[in-house]
């Protein structure tokens, strides 16, 4: 009997054993998941805890020899290890975990590890932007790791077309501990047929701290199209600038600009046509359109251009309280008649946009626009052959300063 006893209690122990070795293998379980994405580390190293969650078997690799996995595969729901050695390095080490499941796409946990130096790494030293792109979608992510708190310089050249808003601060603590952070850049669209290169530097925000490595990131943007003086010039600048006007509409551009919506060419029989204007653009018109941002400079190519109408924009109750009517039609020496209606003016600014007076411009219609005041910039000096001005219907529209002011 006491044989049999202890037989038993064996049985027991061995079970107890291996249900506490057994990965939660929970049929509820669905997919695959990992808890963490990113670890920063210093260079004394440590233990990362990850967990793992999956309805299939998988499997844990790293693509570095400092790194040690443990478990390194499981079912269920599983803790997951990740050991990271000491580093005598000064700089920056990175490692790739990769959590492999049966039958689905893999996860992976990227490791950093700094030295003992001043660092500022960047996960990337050159970035390249398209020369167009839609309003709000024109911005680049970089992430660094630091352990002293940074300035970002942009070069003064660059600051028109590339821009940052919010820098973080104490990033590090005042230890080696180095500190994550991410940072987005914007940049404004390029219309000059040139690519366009700035090289940013992150330094040190106190001058007295020397890095191990500088930190530069270098960011080139894709020349424009090359839009030449001429007929097929024109036709380029009005693609362009339909497309960012997102107006409402196509033109097969396999037919002559002449069978195109909304575009008006010059004739031979035009009363004081000049021969170059011949088939050049003599008025356009875009209607319905959905816009964030000033007039497209691409209007400023279209050298003949007499006669402009632009009216409906979806966006008009949205724009900013500091929404200016754009430099594109400065230079047009032939601009006679403009109509800009519904398109959510706020203002215009003399010494940007009229940076010389629109001396053949005879009438201006500036209707349902968002102006809360007669703008200055309308004067006799700016336009001094003005013999009609359209502000009517003006409005603002939910504006904070509005109400207070009110």
């Amino acid at each position: 009997m006491k044989l049999i006893s202890n037989i038993i209690l064996s049985f027991l122990v061995v079970s107890m054993m291996l249900t506490g070795c057994k990965d939660s293998d929970d049929n509820s379980i669905s997919g695959f998941d990992v808890d963490a994405s990113e670890f920063t580390l210093g260079a004394e190293g440590g233990v990362k805890t990850v967990k793992v969650t999956s309805e299939a078997r998988w499997i844990a690799r790293a693509d570095q020899p400092w790194i040690k996995i443990s478990p390194a595969n499981g079912v269920g729901v599983v803790e997951c290890e990740i050991a990271i050695d000491t580093t005598l390095s000064n700089g920056v080490r990175s490692a790739t975990v990769s959590f492999i499941p049966q039958g689905m796409d893999r996860k992976e946990v990227k490791i950093n590890q700094t030295g003992y130096g001043k660092i500022i790494s960047l996960d990337k030293s050159n970035v390249e932007v398209a020369n167009m792109g839609d309003y709000g979608k024109r911005f680049f992510d970089v992430s660094l790791v630091a352990n002293v708190d940074f300035k970002v310089v942009i070069p003064n050249e660059a600051k028109e077309w590339i821009s940052i808003k919010d820098i973080p601060v104490n990033v590090a603590d005042g230890s080696a501990r180095p500190r994550s952070a991410k940072l987005r850049f914007t940049w404004e669209m390029n219309t000059t047929p040139e690519i366009r290169n700035a090289a940013i530097k992150f330094v040190p925000a106190n001058q007295g701290v020397t890095l191990e490595k500088e930190a530069v990131l270098n960011v080139s943007q894709l020349a424009a199209p090359l839009i030449a003086d001429n007929r097929s010039g024109d036709s380029l600048a009005l693609i362009i600038i339909r497309e960012k006007l997102k107006a409402v509409g196509t033109w097969d551009t396999s037919e002559k600009m002449d069978h195109w919506d909304g575009i008006v060419l010059w004739e031979k029989t035009d009363k004081g046509v000049k021969p170059e204007m011949v088939g050049r653009v003599r008025a356009a018109r875009f209607e319905l359109i959905s816009i964030k941002e000033g007039l497209p400079g691409e209007f400023s190519k279209l050298r003949y251009l007499e006669n402009l109408f632009i009216q409906g924009n979806s966006n008009t109750h949205l724009l900013p309280d500091v929404f200016e009517l754009g430099t594109a039609l400065a230079n047009l020496e032939h601009l006679k008649y403009l109509n800009i209606r519904s398109y959510g003016i706020t203002t215009i600014h003399p010494a940007k946009e009229l940076t010389k007076p629109m001396k053949s411009l005879k009438v201006l219609s500036l209707r349902a626009n968002n102006l809360a005041a007669f703008p200055t910039a309308i004067n006799s000096t700016n336009f001094p052959n003005l013999i009609a001005l359209d502000l009517g219907g003006n409005r603002r529209f939910s504006s904070k300063s509005d109400i207070r002011d009110g």
